[in-house]
């Protein structure tokens, strides 16, 4: 076998899934299917630039939060570069937003002291929007919108 066929073999293996001609006109991206920024364009895969859509790991659908408690909301997914917006609305409607941050790094967690302000408990969910394409304006097309499974929040004990 001659050398360069080893070195693109080893390249290949190691890129499985896109193509790797190395080339002056490679295009360097995500080719994993399931991420955000998915390219097909892509020609070289780089990990790292890869952003996946968010899940939720806290609240779950069995969460049961009360109005006062501390409580923690933890995450997998998004851009670790750019902060989070995190609120809280009711679940059928998507209506009576609790903003939890405006910014909030993308840390992968946060705790928050339950607050539904002068709306009523019930089932809840969060959603995180990211405003990926760093543009300040939140489209569905060019930025991350995620909304969790629906929990409840009840009352404060008294």
């Amino acid at each position: 076998m001659n050398k360069n066929f080893i070195y693109i073999f080893g390249y290949i293996f190691l890129f499985m899934g896109c193509e790797i001609d190395q080339t002056e006109n490679d295009i360097y991206g995500c080719c994993h299917s399931d991420a955000w920024n998915y390219n097909s364009d892509v020609t070289v895969h780089v990990d790292s630039v890869c952003i996946y859509d968010f899940t939720f790991t806290n609240p779950t659908e069995n969460s049961i939060w009360t109005v006062g408690n501390n409580e923690s909301i933890s995450w997998l997914g998004g851009d670790s570069d750019l902060s989070i917006r995190i609120s809280m609305v009711d679940s059928n409607t998507n209506l009576n937003e609790i903003i939890i941050s405006g910014e909030a790094p993308n840390t992968g967690n946060i705790n928050w002291m339950v607050d539904i302000g002068n709306y009523s408990p019930g089932e809840k969910k969060l959603y995180f929007i990211q405003d990926i394409n760093s543009d300040g304006i939140i489209d569905t097309v060019n930025d991350l919108i995620t909304y969790s499974n629906t929990f409840t929040v009840n009352a404060t004990n008294q």
